[in-house]
């Protein structure tokens, strides 16, 4: 579907730009696409071992030639000294189908695909992946928590991660490239489950409004105080996550679920921040959780999710300080420690734009 007047409001909030395509409002779509957080999906130990020994990047089909070298430059994949070696690299193309296939976006042709990604295996990660996004400006709505879900989930490890843009073609929500971050995954023997993706997209649009929401309340919002945001979200919905898990065995009613939903967002400094709309898209994301435990609240999601929701901690710490005090950040690592870990979800932002 062609983008006419759905770029809404720039949004510093996810710096939202526009395109010249767009798909269906994120509202819509992911909602119905939406991933799972915990383990979106599964891989065997063999494919998790070899996948991306050949690096991989997932170029954008709605770019022309000259618009793919500019990508390609952007991300470091020049072949000069001290760059990406663009010779040892396995290229695939993601088209509009892939988005559906994947994103479960409808109507998406090849021309709104913009934002690529490539992904290289780092055996000095130790465990960990890692995403770096070379055009951070021009990459509005997935963040780097985005696209680290689908590899937490998935149980990959040691990959880092490329996301950029052609810079000429401006603003786009970096869609295309989570996209392309199944697809690769997907050409790497992971699979993905289908359940676990759907949870993980709803977490990806409840995220996306309710940064939306903040930004509507503050126009002045900058670039730091929207990833603040979008990490102390990432950090309450790891609470949440673990709070649920410990009642696995019991059926948890709706006063139970929004009483742990707002003792997460009081721990997290959040209950100040939302409105009672966004505690509302909370509570139902919280009873989309439990109504999916068995794909988001299993114990190897938890283990998984365990050292991403440390990290997250660790970034509220030293990179804002305010936003949750050490004392209260020792607190949640006891947390997690006591009910095996965390799993926090790819936090990304709503595609409502072009990919």
């Amino acid at each position: 579907m062609k983008i006419k007047k759905i770029v809404i409001s720039l949004l510093a909030i996810m710096v939202l730009g526009f395109v010249s395509l767009s798909l269906n409002p994120l509202s819509q779509t992911i909602v119905n696409a939406d991933t799972a957080t915990s383990s979106d999906a599964t891989t065997s130990s063999s494919s998790s071992q070899t996948a991306f020994k050949t690096p991989v990047l997932a170029i954008a089909g709605g770019l022309s030639s000259s618009e793919q070298q500019e990508t390609i430059k952007a991300m470091g994949l020049n072949g000069q000294k001290g760059d990406l070696d663009i010779n040892n690299i396995k290229e695939i193309t993601v088209h509009g189908t892939d988005a559906e296939k994947y994103l479960k976006q409808t109507n998406v042709s090849d021309a709104d695909i913009i934002s690529s990604i490539y992904v290289q295996r780092d055996n000095t990660l130790n465990g960990s992946n890692k995403v770096t996004i070379k055009t951070p400006k021009l990459i509005s709505s997935v963040t780097q928590e985005g696209y680290l879900t689908p590899l937490t989930t998935a149980g990959v490890q040691n990959l880092a991660v490329i996301v950029a843009t052609a810079p000429s073609r401006g603003v786009v929500t970096g869609a295309g490239a989570l996209t392309g971050l199944y697809k690769a995954l997907s050409d790497q023997g992971v699979k993905l489950n289908a359940a676990k993706i759907k949870v993980a997209q709803q977490e990806l649009t409840t995220t996306t409004q309710i940064v939306k929401n903040a930004k509507a309340k503050d126009n002045d919002m900058s670039y730091s105080d929207r990833q603040k945001l979008d990490t102390q979200l990432a950090t309450a919905l790891a609470q949440i996550k673990t709070e649920l898990a410990k009642y696995n065995n019991e059926e948890l009613t709706t006063a139970q679920i929004k009483k742990i939903v707002d003792q997460v967002l009081q721990n997290t400094k959040l209950n100040n921040q939302l409105s009672s709309k966004d505690n509302d898209l909370l509570y139902q994301l919280a009873k989309l959780y439990v109504a999916n435990k068995n794909n988001v609240l299993d114990a190897n999601s938890i283990k998984r999710y365990k050292k991403l929701a440390s990290t997250l901690i660790s970034d509220l710490s030293k990179r804002w300080n305010t936003a949750v005090s050490s004392k209260e950040a020792q607190g949640f690592l006891a947390a997690i420690a006591s009910a095996l870990g965390k799993f926090f979800t790819g936090i990304g932002d709503a595609l409502q734009k072009l990919f």
